[in-house]
């Protein structure tokens, strides 16, 4: 059990199924395809939705940036417009290009480092993907009163939907709770060896603190507004990259192909989801009636409006940063203290 434990955590392991599994995805969508007619269709794709499409992609990313910021409070505006941006536009290209979520070590170290602490910064990325959550089951659960889905589809979506309430109870409760949840935190750490109390009950301290935000009225708008705006551009994005190729399809088809991407983000395969991304694409597609051929060639274009421009963008904003200043911050970021507190 311990020789299979150590093998499945391997990252040569991790690597060599992401492999297969890009391979075998990129073999399925590819298999009886032409790549004659793959050609054909991309010379006839209007540039003005591709435009129209790669400007959706840009404020969408705009928007996720914006939604961050109002994540991080107050610190977030003593610590500047440009390096949350960077950092942010950064992390989505680590993201991408390997595989582990490595991005968002560059976010916690490269703004927990001026000044918010890494525990605190590392606590709005979790409400980040929360709010992501709450997103993706809600259109989930609008795509089950809308259409009805298929078994493979439905029979993982509802336990997700179970999950996210969940979680979002949770989070919500300790929120409206904090300063309770903080006094508790206090009390009870007496329980733990002096050596280690100040700096758990601290970075506990600093973490609930990110939660702030969820109890103000105001930045509880701006963040239902900015995710809504997120979600909403995903979706056009989708539908754009149809209308590129003068296929027009229903938006419950590009909600859905929102959705099954998403899950797709986590499953193993090469960096950029190759093979993976073209292969959802195909299969979803393939439920309204879009055949193998076109359902392909909008899978790579669409591939390629949501990656290449992240992937641009990172590469600038990590050279912004600066490899140096950045492993750098990784080296001689302040140590959070129980004192560090925020909010």
């Amino acid at each position: 059990m311990k020789v299979l434990s150590k093998i499945s955590s391997s990252r040569y392991f991790r690597i060599g199924v992401g492999i297969i599994f890009s391979g075998l995805t990129l073999y399925l969508a590819f298999k009886n395809v032409s790549f004659r007619e793959v050609g054909e269709t991309f010379t006839k794709a209007n540039l003005f939705f591709v435009g129209l499409a790669l400007f959706t992609v840009v404020a969408n990313t705009l928007a996720k940036v914006l939604r961050w910021r109002v994540l991080l409070g107050p610190v977030g505006r003593k610590v500047g417009f440009s390096p949350i941006a960077n950092s942010f536009l950064a992390g989505q290209m680590l993201n991408a290009v390997v595989p582990a979520r490595i991005g968002e070590l560059s976010r916690i170290y490269v703004v927990g480092g001026r000044g918010p602490g890494r525990t605190f910064v590392l606590g709005t990325i979790v409400l980040e993907k929360i709010l992501d959550m709450v997103c993706y089951a809600l259109l989930f659960i609008l795509l089950l009163v809308l259409i009805p889905l298929p078994k493979w589809i439905s029979n993982s979506g509802i336990p997700f939907i179970a999950a996210t309430i969940l979680v979002a109870i949770f989070v919500f409760s300790i929120a409206y709770q904090r300063d309770r949840v903080i006094r508790l935190i206090d009390r009870e750490s007496g329980r733990i060896p002096e050596a280690a109390r100040g700096f758990l009950a601290g970075h506990i301290r600093l973490g609930i603190n990110s939660l702030e935000v969820f109890q103000r009225l105001p930045e509880l708008v701006k963040l239902a507004a900015w995710s809504a705006f997120i979600w909403g551009t995903a979706v056009l994005t989708n539908q754009l990259v149809s209308l590129s190729f003068g296929v027009h399809l229903p938006w419950v088809a590009s909600i859905l192909l929102l959705v099954t991407l998403q899950a797709g983000i986590s499953i193993p395969s090469l960096p950029g989801k190759i093979g993976v991304f073209e292969y959802i694409c195909v299969l979803t597609l393939g439920l309204f009636g879009i055949d193998q051929s076109a359902a392909l060639s909008y899978g790579i274009l669409l591939h390629a409006v949501v990656y290449l421009p992240m992937i641009l963008a990172g590469v600038l904003s990590f050279w912004l940063l600066g490899l140096g200043r950045w492993r750098t911050s990784l080296d001689e970021s302040p140590a959070e203290t129980p004192d560090d507190r925020i909010g």
